[in-house]
């Protein structure tokens, strides 16, 4: 089958589909606290000799702990997804950034070792590989984690390793975290790209998708491209 011949560009960054050479995208320049990952308990152990009544305060300590700091993850996700919307530019404003750093302290400062303030510490350095390390820790933990996955695609696809972007999208895919309409669109974005022409996608969706048109040329569910 004669293989298309075209230059994708992604979100900001230089991807060369088929041949999957990459640029590499501008990264933030915040510098930030790095999330402890060496201690997994987040709160101290209760002594074994403390009455019942301190064990039940601890308990509900603990919870008020998870409580706010999943309000804290919620919160940067929540701006996360307001910079996305930005039809002018993916990347946060300065005004944003402070607000997406502020939160991300605000959960790490109330457990330090949850996995998850790697994924808001990578995210927070603009697909900074050097961080790469703490979506692996994540993933580690919490291997179905679609987040993580989909940055963990991204960070391939930042790098030049399409086997793992292609191998975390089967596994997005198997997850039902992979859009089948994603996967259609691709397919009639590829069949409709002339030779030797350049791509232009927006987002990391998109990207994703043409740069994984190969699973997609046949499949079943999709109408075929007129």
């Amino acid at each position: 089958m004669r293989m298309k011949n075209f230059t994708c560009y992604f979100g900001g960054f230089l991807l060369l589909c088929q041949t999957l050479s990459y640029g590499q995208i501008p990264q933030s320049n915040n510098a930030g606290i790095v999330p402890a990952q060496n201690n997994l308990n987040a709160l101290p152990a209760l002594d074994s000799i403390v009455t019942t009544d301190a064990v039940e305060s601890d308990k509900l300590k603990e919870t008020n702990y998870q409580e706010e700091y999943q309000k804290q993850v919620e919160l940067f996700q929540e701006k996360k997804s307001e910079v996305r919307q930005n039809t002018f530019s993916r990347s946060a404003n300065q005004a944003q950034e402070m607000e997406l750093e502020q939160f991300y302290h605000n959960a790490n400062a109330i457990i330090p070792s949850d996995p998850t303030n790697g994924v808001l510490f990578y995210e927070l350095g603009n697909y900074n590989t050097n961080r790469s390390y703490l979506l692996a820790n994540m993933l580690k933990v919490h291997p179905n984690n679609a987040t993580a996955l989909e940055l963990w695609a991204a960070n391939a696809a930042v790098k030049g390793d399409s086997l793992t972007l292609i191998m975390t999208l089967q596994q997005l895919d198997s997850l039902g975290s992979y859009p089948k309409e994603l996967q259609c669109y691709a397919q009639d974005l590829i069949a409709s790209t002339p030779d030797n022409s350049v791509l232009v996608t927006h987002g990391r969706w998109d990207s994703f998708g043409a740069l994984d048109w190969g699973r997609f040329m046949h499949n079943s569910h999709c109408e075929p491209f007129v």
